[in-house]
């Protein structure tokens, strides 16, 4: 069935001429089901809707919230595809980001909440706002 190969393959190469029996070997079982990879996917897809409900899985398997950072990248695409709904998601991430954010002050929140204002006319400016840490000691402080 198979012949021997005799020779060099790289002299079969050289020569412009394939190898002679060469098997490789491809892993065709499926990859593992991580539901917050797919999450993740479909939010950069856009797809508003299968990300809620893999969101409400993730949550009801783990019998908690999804990561703050990852709820917040719903808030530009419900801007963008169900803006009535726009304001109740942002507030409640608020509400969440106070409770869970360790060291928020007033004058943080005001800026987070300025920046959720902004979100629907400025996305990408106003997540980067968002994710950005807290100065230490409270913004403006030692500001002239």
């Amino acid at each position: 069935m198979f012949e021997a190969v005799s020779g060099d393959l790289t002299s079969a190469a050289a020569l412009g001429e394939p190898p002679a029996h060469m098997r490789t070997y491809v892993r065709m079982a499926p990859r593992p089901y991580r539901p917050v990879v797919e999450l993740e996917a479909a939010l950069a897809r856009g797809e508003l809707d299968f990300a809620a409900a893999l969101a409400a899985e993730l949550s009801s398997e783990r019998r908690r919230p999804i990561d703050l950072g990852l709820a917040l990248r719903f808030l530009p695409l419900l801007a963008a595809q169900r803006s009535g709904d726009y304001d109740a998601w942002a507030l409640r991430w608020l509400e969440r980001w106070i409770r869970e954010t360790s060291g928020a002050t007033i004058e943080r929140a005001a800026e987070v909440a300025a920046s959720l204002a902004d979100l629907p006319s400025e996305p990408h400016t106003a997540l980067a706002s968002i994710e950005r840490p807290a100065r230490p000691g409270g913004a403006g402080q030692g500001e002239a």
